[in-house]
């Protein structure tokens, strides 16, 4: 498999958990906002009033048994984290963007 970059995007206080997971083969990129500060830019709040409501982070792996593993991981990670029983991660291409699949608590 060549490597294979892939984005999470959900909660902030998921991505954050997700983004301090280590595991061989991937490489993790730093969390940021998942919207554009053009959208932020267009609201009607003023930018103290603004938060993220979604932050993405990307990571790359170098295996397909590293993604495997990593996707694993986080629908552990939901289970066994304080988190609202409803969250869900987005999966997405990293180059593309397309939706790869949604992982839940339940999932």
């Amino acid at each position: 498999m060549d490597r294979k970059s892939v984005t999470f995007v959900g909660p902030e206080e998921v991505i954050r958990k997700i983004a301090a997971l280590e595991m061989e083969d991937a490489e993790i990129g730093f969390v940021r906002p998942y919207s554009s500060l053009a959208d932020a830019a267009d609201a009607p709040l003023g930018p103290d009033e603004i938060t993220a409501i979604l932050v993405c982070v990307a990571t790359v792996f170098k295996t397909a048994e590293a993604l495997v593993k990593f996707t694993a991981a986080i629908r552990d990670l939901l289970r066994t984290s304080d988190v609202p029983a409803d969250s869900a991660v987005q999966v997405l291409d990293g180059k593309s963007g397309e939706e790869l699949s949604t992982i839940q608590i339940h999932s």
